[in-house]
């Protein structure tokens, strides 16, 4: 009897929380400026880990024979990763992700009063889905919190897409120039006049300022028992035990982009998945790693969506 009470108690603990085991996270690395709630000083913070745009990958001279990194060039990346030469099992060559749409997010994310989540701990325990939504909307974040038993659900929205300054032009254009060049316009005065006129352009008034601000700030108490229901989808996802994904070029044909990530005291994870809005329809299908009703991110972000105010459409 006492072994049967004992094997009840152990299965109950392995089944409380994340196992320990096989967890694929990245580790916290402390960012100094960032408060003790993660939230930066300054603009200029990144949103994201550096080391996950960078990869490792064979390189092949004429599809066949791998080229061999120099001990040089593999003693600088154990260097500028801090990492141990001895780990590095393999010779391989560096490719570097593009890290153009970082600087736009992380911005997004400071604007929305956003904390950084792989800075460090933050005492409490965190999901949060980020939608880049399409039609040139502007972008939308939710996160549920979990801090001993109180868990609180936050829905946040800028005012507009974030572009400005780090794009030149808003999509779609509306405001265009028109031609300025010698040819029509051969006096500096009126070369003068027009420009003056393109800067004081209604939209192009609007849209060249940083004024981003939230039009949407919700902070409501839900019951742990939703947390304890997203905690088992997650899990149904593997996405603790997952490798990171976050490839920022990766986009839907609207220009949409989903990204999920977790907090927890053992970690930070994060994965770009795709927009499931496009295969909604009663007779479309999904393809290959996008949506269909029984993928395990559909049903993390619909659940998602329902303990919100939003309808499900919002999101995109």
């Amino acid at each position: 009897m006492n072994r049967i009470i004992l094997g009840i108690i152990i299965l109950l603990f392995l089944s409380c929380g994340h196992s320990k085991k096989d967890l694929v996270v990245v580790k916290f690395k402390s960012i100094e400026n960032c408060n003790e709630n993660g939230i930066p000083k300054d603009s200029l913070v990144k949103y994201y880990p550096l080391e996950l745009f960078q990869d490792t990958i064979p390189e092949f001279y004429y599809g066949h024979d791998i080229v061999r990194l120099s001990d040089m060039g593999k003693r600088r990346y154990a260097h500028n990763l801090d990492l141990d030469i001895r780990s590095l099992k393999d010779t391989f060559d560096i490719e570097m992700k593009d890290t153009s749409f970082l600087k736009i997010y992380s911005y997004m994310y400071f604007k929305m009063h956003e904390p950084v989540l792989y800075s460090h701990y933050l005492k409490k325990d965190i999901y949060r889905l980020t939608s880049i939504r399409s039609n040139y909307n502007s972008s939308l974040v939710v996160t549920i919190e979990k801090h001993k038993d109180s868990v609180v659900l936050i829905t946040r929205e800028l005012n507009r897409r974030v572009d400005y300054p780090f794009k030149g032009t808003p999509e779609p254009v509306i405001f265009v120039a028109p031609d300025n060049s010698d040819r029509f316009y051969k006096r500096k005065e009126e070369q003068r006049l027009l420009k003056q006129k393109m800067l004081e352009d209604s939209f192009a008034k609007i849209y060249r300022n940083c004024n981003y601000h939230l039009v949407m700030n919700n902070r409501i108490r839900i019951s742990k028992a939703v947390w304890d229901s997203l905690e088992i989808l997650v899990d149904s996802a593997k996405f603790w035990k997952s490798k990171p994904i976050l490839d920022l070029n990766r986009t839907e044909g609207d220009d949409s982009r989903m990204i999920f990530e977790g907090h927890s005291e053992y970690g930070y994870q994060i994965r770009i998945i795709p927009s499931l809005h496009l295969y909604n329809g009663p007779n479309l299908q999904a393809h290959g790693d996008n949506y269909d009703q029984g993928n395990s991110y559909t049903k993390i972000i619909r659940f998602i969506m329902r303990q919100t105010t939003l309808k499900e459409k919002d999101i995109y």
